[in-house]
């Protein structure tokens, strides 16, 4: 059934199967792996909420940060104005 030598030759559709040694199966990785996939990007508290500033910290919601505006690279400078 087997071939007396461990290496195989895999097709592309075996790709898609795991192969699993033992009794136990050990999901802790994958789970926290979709946990982690599925969580937000950013946590806000409430769905209107602008977040706090990266690099200050400054409120987003009471008004702008002015801590960006000379650290625009000279290259992206012509998009600056698109917002």
């Amino acid at each position: 059934m087997f071939p007396e030598s461990k290496e195989t030759h895999l097709e592309n559709s075996d790709l898609d199967t795991d192969v699993i040694e033992g009794n136990e199966l050990d999901l802790t990785e994958i789970a926290r792996e979709q946990i982690l996939l599925n969580l937000p990007e950013q946590e806000l508290c409430k769905e209107d909420c602008r977040g706090i500033c990266p690099t200050c910290g400054k409120d987003l919601n009471e008004g702008e940060c002015r801590c960006g505006e000379d650290d625009v690279d000279p290259r992206w400078a012509a998009l600056k104005d698109l917002r």
